[in-house]
């Protein structure tokens, strides 16, 4: 019994099986099947009801009233409830409840069928021959207009002809009339035929839906394709950031939204460019992987700050910007400007070690600054530059002022690269002189530069534009090459100082170079001095190491320049063996209204003499300061209170008058003068 029970089942799953919602295709095939019978399940009922009053009508006559009108009416009723509750049920539903719904019309018109299959049996036993072919035609013509309509659901449409059409051509078949008999074997292959057009017919409409849905899929895949390509277009792959498009984009809808009065955008808003100072050493010194994790932990503080406030994005490098709409006035972009500071500042944990950068800010005020994205963002970054050129200053907001300087650093930056091309960039000299007995020590050969449209252009300011600009070193070695063309010229006894940037400290060919330069003039090393700041020996200290020990070997002297200014370390002066240090003009200049500076210079000139290297004080600007200066026991001064910088031809002069070997004490004082 329980096989039995098994075995019924089984047949009954396969009978109703109608199809599954395991896959898009077969959900998208149920909803067609659900949407093509909503049109045509009306068309079905019609068909049947009206094939149905026609046939109890024709039978009226011949038939008994319980079988021509009472089973038709019962079939009628059905109909009606059948139609009234399928109009409320199908609505928009799940393919769960779509799948149970298809079941349940297989099912209700497999017993239509079943149903108005007998009520035709049973109606073809009354009447004559002309009536019962009448009968047979009703019947299945009424079975094979069900089936069409049925044909979204083929198994329905097939059980409406084999539970109604066939048994009426069989029982043709059977009624031993010959013309009955062919009349029934034509319907059998009409039915036949039937059933293989409509099994082809809903092939081809799954075909269809296949080719739709593998479209829809395609264009899905396309329209998801597409917001990726968008998204990454707009997103920088390193830190998730949005990038400069994004923030341009998102700039220029803020600034339409204002400008058409919008109430929900701010009048006012700011926009920062952000830099990180120190990422560079950073990222050479530890590599490219730890580099990019302070650039990702930057930028996630950065988000956490101002994600609320507006967008932040990541230009490339270590370049960073905002759009901040709590912004307004110049005292919020410098409070909101510390925040960001303050954050970049705080150490990180990268790995085992810990690193520290700072960060630099400028802002850019809309509409005050500007009234389109490209202005704000360039006016930002010109605050920006104006903090980067001033340690001092981490956070600016622009000023027009700001931008006249830039348009000059454009101009300085653009004639310079010429200037050193076409030797343009002309050489002065500034003497040295022994504070004691007024000897002419040596010159120090200090770049000078006047440009026609420029005008005079201060050596600050093309120093720094040559060093940010690569060009420091092309700049270097032409002031090389006019100073010792010059410094052959003198007595014999004057030396020469030359300055020499931080890339050429770390250059290990500049010893090589240098002497190659002196031999091409005629030169002995001993007359060269060459100056390093402390600034460049932090860049490169074991390079430094190698670069001053090639010198001193070649019989060229170091100095330490402007001493005191950077970070400042006595292992230093131990352990690079300088032959002189020039303490930075600062501490001169306040000596006379300033005891601490007093006592810091006098500090200075005492550790130097501990270590027996000899001092030089620069910046003397009066007697008084000569005077102090000479009371702490320095031995050499330079500065404009003893002689401005000279041309080369004084330079020339000045050599052979105050330059000889033991100057009388009783003429010290002339030796200043004819400075």
């Amino acid at each position: 019994m329980h096989q039995f029970l098994k075995t019924a089942r089984a047949f009954w799953e396969a009978v109703t099986h109608i199809g599954d919602t395991d896959s898009v295709l077969s959900r998208a095939l149920l909803v067609n099947q659900l949407q093509n019978l909503k049109r045509k399940i009306p068309i079905l009922h019609l068909v049947i009801l009206v094939n149905s009053l026609g046939m109890a009508i024709a039978h009226s006559f011949h038939a008994p009233v319980s079988i021509s009108a009472a089973l038709p009416g019962g079939l009628i009723a059905l109909f009606i409830i059948r139609f009234i509750r399928t109009a409320e049920n199908w609505g928009v539903m799940e393919p769960e409840a779509i799948l149970i719904s298809l079941k349940q019309t297989l099912i209700s018109t497999s017993l239509i069928a079943i149903g108005f299959g007998a009520w035709g049996l049973m109606l073809f036993e009354f009447g004559d021959r002309q009536h019962q072919a009448f009968t047979a035609i009703f019947i299945f013509m009424s079975s094979l207009g069900a089936a069409y309509c049925l044909g979204s659901l083929p198994k329905a449409a097939r059980y409406m002809i084999l539970f109604a059409g066939l048994p009426m051509a069989t029982r043709l078949l059977v009624s031993g009339d010959i013309l009955l008999m062919g009349m029934g074997l034509n319907l059998i292959f009409v039915a036949i035929l039937v059933i293989k057009m409509l099994s082809a017919y809903f092939a081809s409409i799954e075909e269809l839906i296949e080719s739709r849905e593998a479209i829809v899929d395609q264009i899905a895949r396309s329209e998801v394709a597409e917001a990726r390509a968008i998204q990454s277009a707009m997103t920088d792959a390193l830190t998730g950031l949005s990038n400069r498009r994004a923030l341009t984009l998102s700039l220029n809808r803020l600034i339409n939204d204002a400008s058409q009065g919008d109430e929900n955008v701010p009048i006012r808003f700011g926009v920062a460019m952000m830099d990180l100072n120190g990422f560079k050493p950073i990222n050479d010194t530890y590599g490219h992987a730890v580099g990019d994790e302070v650039l990702v932990t930057i930028a996630s503080r950065l988000d956490k700050l101002i994600k609320d406030d507006g967008l932040v994005a990541r230009l490339g490098g270590d370049e960073f910007a905002a759009l901040i709409t709590t912004v307004h006035t110049e005292s919020d972009c410098m409070s909101y400007g510390r925040q960001i500071c303050d954050l970049i500042n705080e150490p990180m944990v990268i790995g085992d070690t810990t690193l520290r950068i700072s960060g630099s800010c400028g802002f850019s005020i809309f509409p005050v600054s500007g009234a389109n994205s490209d202005l704000l963002i360039n006016r930002a970054d010109t605050a920006l530059y104006h903090c980067k050129r001033n340690s001092a200053v981490d956070v600016a907001v622009f000023q027009l002022d700001l931008e006249e300087h830039l348009r000059r650093r454009m101009k300085v930056d653009q004639a310079l690269r010429s200037a050193i091309e076409a030797r343009e960039i002309d050489v002065a000299f500034q003497p040295v002189f022994d504070l004691k007995t007024g000897y002419l020590k040596s010159f120090e050969a200090l770049a000078r530069w006047y440009h026609p449209e420029i005008g005079q252009v201060s050596p600050d300011e093309f120093i720094e534009s040559a060093e940010q600009s690569g060009l420091i070193s092309d700049l270097t070695n032409l002031m090389l090459s006019k100073a010792l063309a010059e410094a052959a010229t003198w007595n014999k006894s004057v030396s020469v100082a030359i300055n020499i940037s931080a890339a050429q400290v770390g250059d290990p060919a500049t010893g090589l170079m240098i002497v190659s330069a002196l031999n091409q003039v005629g030169m002995t090393p001993r007359r060269v001095i060459v100056e390093i700041t402390e600034t460049a020996l932090l860049t490169d200290l074991a390079q430094a190491r190698r670069t001053i020990s090639d010198l001193r070997t070649a019989g060229i002297r170091v100095y330490v320049d402007d001493f005191g200014t950077g970070h400042s370390a006595l292992s230093y002066l131990l352990e690079l063996e300088f032959d002189m240090v020039k303490v930075d003009k600062s501490f001169v200049r306040s000596t006379a209204t300033s005891l601490e500076s007093r006592q810091l210079l006098k500090g200075i000139h005492d550790l130097c003499g501990a270590i027996e290297i000899p001092c030089i004080a620069e910046g003397i600007e009066n007697d008084e300061q000569r005077a102090i200066v000479t009371s702490m026991g320095f031995e050499y001064g330079q500065g404009d209170g003893l002689c401005v910088a000279i041309a080369p031809d004084k330079a020339r002069e000045l050599s052979f008058l105050a330059g000889s070997e033991e100057p009388p004490a009783e003429n010290e004082e002339q030796y200043y003068e004819t400075a």
